[in-house]
C-alpha cells in the first residue's frame, strides 16, 4: 500500500537523496519529491514516529503527521476538495 506523507524543509536534490536514504530501511519503496514537497512510502514497516525520527535524523526535514493514503492525483479531487497534506501544512505554518 501506498502512503504519502508531506514533508517541509527540502530545497535541493541532496535534501531528497538525504531523506530518500533514511527512509529506505523503512519502506519496500521510497519516492521523495521536491514539488509537491512529499514523500510516496510503498508498504512502509515503521511506524509513523519511527518514520519522523528517520526523517529529522537526516537533516532539518519534517515528515508532517497526517498521511494522504491516497495515491496523490488531481482526478481524484473535486474542485471544491483540498488535500489534506496540504490542510495540514498549512495548519502548521499558521502555529
Amino acid at each position: 500500500m501506498n502512503t504519502t506523507y508531506p514533508l517541509t524543509g527540502l530545497h535541493c536534490g541532496a535534501c531528497v537523496r538525504r531523506v530518500s536514504e533514511a527512509l529506505a530501511p523503512h519502506a519496500a519503496q521510497v519516492s521523495v519529491s521536491l514539488a509537491p514537497m512529499q514523500v510516496v512510502l510503498t508498504d512502509a514497516r515503521a511506524d509513523l514516529a519511527q518514520l519522523q525520527a528517520a526523517v529529522r535524523a537526516a537533516g532539518a526535514y519534517e515528515l508532517l503527521a497526517a498521511p494522504d493514503e491516497r495515491v496523490n492525483s488531481s482526478a481524484n479531487l473535486n474542485q471544491n476538495q483540498t488535500p489534506s497534506f496540504i490542510e495540514s501544512a498549512r495548519s502548521a505554518i499558521e502555529m
